[in-house]
């Protein structure tokens, strides 16, 4: 970015020649003119010219309320995308204090709402979500977002409510979708994850998720032919996805087919200092389930909550590894250790708490 450099005059500067009447000089930058560059640097996705150049607008002064509010908003935003969210909330607090009723207020609290949901502080970014709805009630995107706080808090009624919400006024919203069909999923209600996850196909042919998620929803209905033709449809998207590739394994011994060889040439593309090739090698005889452990621990590093997030699902999958093979007595206390290590809104727990409900061997045919 171009700067007006400062001229550094040196001693000898008396003896310099005049300049002459038609020199001119370039008029510093204000405010406004940073600003400028500012929206211009937000529209190109440049972020850390955004920081500047709204900082330099902040200092140079001359800023009306408005241009005060899109200068700290802008920086903010940036922030956000940066994943540097504590500053972004600073930022955006201080835009609205600087003009409370500007004219972008709803969105100044669906953005600080954003930056409070990705560092995890669910209620207050639900109180910036009802602001920002109350000033705007016919947008969608706040009623995804605001969805979305709701099922992490784990209230999935409401988040159901507000992510119905935004499709009726949205109805090409595929995240909305997205987000629904999950909701369903944890709630059990397959056909509805189903339903969603086609819809969401319908609109981004190339999502990552919906066929996973179907495939997901097909084996707990035990419906396994469908549930293969979806697994094998993402890995023919994506061959390197190792979480497809466990759950076809999973479904192939419940359909009461052979799945090894599949399984074991699509693991070897699988980053093997993962945990999930760790898993992978237990599956086919080559791992133990401390091995598997040990990996899952080491991949999670030293944060607690993804430790557990973590030996959820590798535990269930140990678990539901062995339950279709017919071995209760290894499968039981997995399930159990999982259900306490899941969260309520996860697979593994659906996983644990199928397992524990009633055991089965897996179907022939």
């Amino acid at each position: 970015m171009n700067r007006l450099m400062p001229i550094l005059f040196l001693a000898g500067i008396s003896s310099l020649p005049l300049a002459r009447a038609d020199d001119t000089t370039t008029p510093p930058l204000t405010g406004e003119d940073y600003l400028s560059e500012c929206h211009d640097d937000s529209d190109s996705d440049d972020y850390a010219a955004v920081l500047q150049d709204c900082s330099d607008a902040l200092q140079a002064g001359g800023l009306d309320t408005a241009e005060t509010f899109m200068a700290y908003l802008y920086r903010g935003m940036a922030h956000h995308s940066r994943n540097e969210d504590d500053a972004a909330v600073a930022d955006i607090t201080e835009a609205m204090a600087a003009d409370p009723d500007h004219k972008d207020t709803d969105f100044a609290h669906f953005e600080r709402g954003a930056a409070y949901s990705d560092s995890k502080q669910y209620e207050k970014a639900l109180a910036d979500f009802d602001a920002a709805i109350k000033l705007k009630p016919a947008e969608a995107a706040y009623y995804a977002m605001r969805g979305n706080s709701s099922f992490d808090l784990g209230r999935n009624a409401e988040a159901l409510t507000d992510l119905s919400k935004a499709i009726s006024f949205d109805p090409k919203d595929t995240g909305a979708f997205s987000s629904r069909s999950v909701v369903y999923l944890m709630q059990g209600d397959y056909a509805d994850t189903i339903a969603d996850a086609k819809q969401v196909l319908q609109l981004d042919a190339d999502d990552v998720s919906a066929r996973t998620e179907m495939g997901e929803s097909y084996y707990f209905l035990g419906r396994y032919p469908e549930a293969l033709a979806q697994f094998d449809a993402q890995l023919a998207k994506s061959p390197k996805d190792d979480y497809a590739m466990i759950w076809r394994f999973l479904t192939t011994q419940r359909a009461g087919q052979d799945g090894a060889k599949t399984f074991a040439t699509g693991m070897d593309g699988v980053d093997h200092a993962s945990w999930t090739y760790v898993l992978g090698q237990l599956y086919l005889g080559k791992a133990t389930r401390e091995q598997v452990v040990i990996a899952a621990a080491g991949a999670a590093g030293t944060d607690a909550v993804v430790q557990k997030q973590v030996l959820c699902q590798a535990k269930s999958f140990m678990a539901e590894f062995y339950r279709n093979s017919g071995q209760a007595a290894a499968a039981m206390p997995l399930f159990k250790d999982s259900l306490q290590l899941c969260e309520a809104n996860s697979i593994g727990r659906i996983v644990a708490q199928r397992g524990l409900a009633a055991p089965k061997k897996p179907k022939k045919g």
